[in-house]
């Protein structure tokens, strides 16, 4: 009989694989030695699949007898919260723009997993200023970013 596991993991290999597909087929760049809009979706496939391959191939190596570890009700709300904070994402990126919606997806984001998915480390990391630590991570990235794919790329963000 298949895990669960397994058979959630091959969805995701063959979404990947489809994803990987469907970027290939978008048109090219404008003009010669410009980056089209099918090469930052066909990377980002490219390496779920091969992330998914490797995650198959551990799954089919450990054994049977290891039991699943049960996502627990904190962890749950936590990945529930995240969903719906980038639901909220995709709402909010159209009106606020691309920095502003995604400073404040990744500051509520960094807040909810550091809430719901703690570890002693993160503990320790976030014990002191965690609106701080989250606020400051949520600009760098999203001015790193920004910044790569106005700059890097020549693709506007607005």
């Amino acid at each position: 009989m298949i895990n669960s596991r397994i058979l959630f993991n091959l969805t995701l290999l063959v979404s990947s694989a489809l994803g990987f597909v469907m970027a290939r087929d978008l048109p090219p760049a404008f003009s010669p030695g410009q980056i089209g809009p099918g090469f930052f979706p066909t990377i980002v496939a490219a390496l779920g699949v091969l992330a998914m391959i490797a995650i198959l191939i551990n799954d089919l190596r450990s054994t049977e007898a290891a039991a699943p570890n049960p996502i627990g009700k904190k962890a749950g709300l936590g990945a529930i919260a995240i969903v719906g904070l980038l639901v909220g994402y995709i709402l909010l990126i159209a009106p606020l723009g691309f920095r502003i919606s995604t400073a404040l997806f990744l500051f509520f984001g960094i807040l909810v997993c550091s809430l719901t998915m703690s570890t002693d480390q993160t503990d320790r990391l976030l014990a002191a200023k965690p609106i701080g630590i989250a606020a400051l991570t949520a600009i760098v990235i999203t001015l790193v970013t920004y910044s790569i794919f106005t700059y890097g790329f020549g693709l506007n963000l607005t």
